[in-house]
């Protein structure tokens, strides 16, 4: 499948491990809602790791679902799946919208099979927040204190029934929705939605067969 390797996993897993790779403190913490959803989801993955790091008995693929479970709270598959598709959302029955949506979410979570031992003590530093009307963007940087890297990432969520929910992530400048839709469109624009959905239930079925 188009980009459908190293480049999609190490984007997908830079919104679902870079994100909660972090420890208990941070930094300054604006207080209000669309911070503090994302500030809770953290601390919740971050203690299920920190489970997983000392339990050398625990299995990968429940500490996932754990994970998972929390990221269903707080991400908006379905706003996330629409903007990934693009245009050709329009173009899709509710059924089908459904469907490619579950699809959406599994390739993500499948990206973090076998990649959860990476957690390292990373930290990530609360730099505020800026809300206009039902939209907002939570500042963050992810530090790692052994390369003394610090990486920029940026949580857009928007409000439903005021609930906030986050339907893009943007790494170093790199939206995560935007990475999707260019690849969703390339496959798109010279073969059929099918054969999209086609490739991404193969691309699951290999990764689940690791």
């Amino acid at each position: 499948m188009h980009s459908f390797g190293q480049k999609l996993l190490g984007f997908t897993l830079c919104l679902l491990l870079l994100a909660v790779f972090c420890s208990h403190s941070f930094g300054v913490v604006v207080a209000a809602s669309p911070t503090e959803k994302v500030r809770k989801a953290i601390e919740g993955i971050t203690t299920i790791l920190d489970e997983y790091v000392k339990n050398p008995q625990a299995k990968r693929e429940e500490t996932l679902n754990k994970i998972m479970a929390i990221a269903d709270q707080d991400f908006d598959w379905a706003e996330m799946a629409k903007r990934s598709l693009g245009r050709f959302w329009k173009q899709r029955t509710p059924d089908e919208q459904n469907k490619f949506t579950s699809l959406f979410r599994d390739l993500i979570k499948n990206a973090y099979l076998g990649k959860i031992e990476g957690y390292a003590g990373e930290k990530v530093v609360f730099e505020g927040e800026k809300i206009e009307d039902t939209y907002s963007v939570v500042k963050t940087k992810i530090i790692t204190p052994s390369k003394g890297s610090e990486i920029p990432v940026d949580y857009r969520l928007q409000n439903n029934g005021g609930n906030w929910m986050v339907y893009d992530v943007v790494i170093e400048g790199v939206s995560l929705v935007n990475n999707y839709r260019d690849q969703f469109n390339s496959i798109l624009q010279g073969s059929s939605y099918d054969d999209l959905v086609k490739r991404i239930q193969d691309k699951l079925a290999q990764d689940n067969k690791k």
